[in-house]
């Protein structure tokens, strides 16, 4: 039995910006599906092979070579507030701002 195979990956990570409806309730849920919709989250452990297109024709090693993790877990740490900045560096080394104070920057909305 496979219990979790050795990656240098997360199993999935999502940029919400600060201004989402979810987001502006100032709750905290205590529920996952809720929580990890009104931040940002990082998540640790088992990927999901749906965000690879055509994924149902790959065959499970395959799916792990494209880079989704195999695991017995997934682990969301809700991250992020309104003075959070991101930044993207490209393959030549120009540094683009993807996230300033929370919020998606103009080139990427």
């Amino acid at each position: 039995m496979r219990w979790t195979r050795a990656r240098r990956r997360s199993a999935s990570w999502r940029l919400s910006r600060t201004t989402l409806p979810i987001s502006n309730l100032g709750i905290l849920f205590y529920n996952t599906l809720f929580d990890e919709n009104a931040s940002c989250h990082i998540a640790l452990g088992l990927g999901f092979p749906n965000v690879i297109k055509d994924y149902d024709k790959y065959t499970l090693d395959e799916i792990h070579d494209k880079g989704v993790n195999d695991s017995v877990i997934h682990v969301d740490f809700m991250v992020g507030d309104a003075t959070m900045n991101i930044d993207g560096i490209t393959p030549d080394g120009e540094v683009i701002p993807v996230f300033r104070n929370g919020n998606w920057t103009e080139k990427f909305m």
